[in-house]
């Protein structure tokens, strides 16, 4: 073909057939509280990406009155931020349009579990990071071991704090995690030096999720979940045929959600497949879980009447190595399982 006869094939064409930019890289900066140094630490390796030449913009970093951590934004590029209205507030956002326009090599986007204002395009901000890294960028983000999906409840127990903003497990499979950590007793002393939260926060802080007990928990949770999430990279996982089936009642929905999560973070563990098998009577309709799904799992509906049955045909059939169920749940069928073959 001349010169003269070549055609441009038009972008949206080229991804449509496959052809789109390959997926950028995940780099978490994780931590088991805030003021572990997770921004600080993001923003050092930035400034060396960039004396190696890589193309360095910040997308959002959050706001905070840490000298240390500020002085690390100089020389850095920062993208202009987009401005919602909430009320009588002026929000800012990372303009995610603008970041996938200018497509450099590495975003900076803080606070992974931040939840979106109204009128955002997404309505997590794990969206937005999801959007550019599908454009070919890599992004590098900051979390918080409390904002995992898969330990909400276990946080919650530990802490006495609900957390509502979470970021599903399946986020982070293939996500490059760099731990960073310090002593509880160094991380309170920060706190009580203000280089955390102002003096108010600081005390409330320290009278409620800032105790040594809390932090040690929070701190164990954090280097197993980084544990469990290295021996996957790695490939360890693949030595373990476990495959864990999961069995709940959807009239008990506070007993799904726990035996889900303690599933979820088994599996993570051992490296094992998992299956949630839905119970559920004849009048009522298939409910989602959507729990489940953001956590790995596969999930199946079935009929009350037959679920024993269903069951044992689906265990066997499987090689179902464990069975998970609530302590609440006291069906015959259930009680079957463990007397009949």
């Amino acid at each position: 073909m001349s010169e003269n006869n070549q055609q441009t094939i038009p972008e949206e064409m080229l991804l449509q057939a496959g052809f789109g930019p390959k997926r950028g890289k995940l780099r978490v900066f994780f931590g088991f509280a805030a003021g572990v140094g997770k921004t600080y630490t993001m923003l050092t390796e930035a400034h060396e990406c960039l004396l190696m030449g890589k193309n360095v913009v910040i997308g959002y970093i959050e706001p905070h009155k840490r000298p240390d951590t500020n002085r690390l934004l100089e020389g850095l590029p920062q993208v202009p931020l987009k401005q919602y209205q909430h009320k009588q507030l002026t929000l800012y956002e990372p303009d995610i349009d603008r970041l996938i326009q200018l497509k450099p090599d590495i975003v900076l986007i803080d606070e992974l579990a931040h939840t979106n204002p109204i009128g955002a395009r997404n309505k997590k901000r794990y969206q937005d990071v999801d959007e550019l890294l599908n454009a070919g960028i890599t992004v590098y983000t900051t979390i918080n071991v409390q904002h995992i999906e898969s330990l909400n409840d276990i946080v919650e127990k530990v802490t006495e704090v609900e957390v509502r903003e979470t970021v599903p497990d399946t986020f982070f499979q293939h996500a490059s995690l760099r731990v960073v950590d310090v002593e509880p007793d160094e991380l309170i002393d920060r706190l009580e030096q203000g280089k955390i939260y102002a003096d108010e926060n600081a005390k409330r802080a320290l009278k409620n999720f800032f105790t040594p007990e809390k932090l040690d928990h929070l701190r164990g949770l954090a280097i197993q979940k980084a544990s469990n999430h290295i021996n996957q990279m790695n490939g360890g996982r693949k030595r373990v045929q476990s495959k864990l089936l999961t069995i709940i009642d959807d009239r008990l929905p506070k007993m799904a959600e726990k035996c889900i999560r303690w599933t979820a973070r088994l599996a993570q563990g051992v490296g094992a497949e998992w299956t949630v098998i839905q119970v559920r009577s004849l009048d009522d309709t298939p409910t989602e879980v959507p729990l489940a799904e953001r956590l790995g799992a596969e999930v199946i509906n079935i009929e009350a009447d037959d679920s024993f049955e269903t069951i044992v045909e689906y265990a066997k059939m499987t090689g179902a190595s464990d069975i998970i169920m609530g302590k609440q749940v006291s069906q015959k069928w259930f009680q079957k399982l463990f007397v009949e073959d």
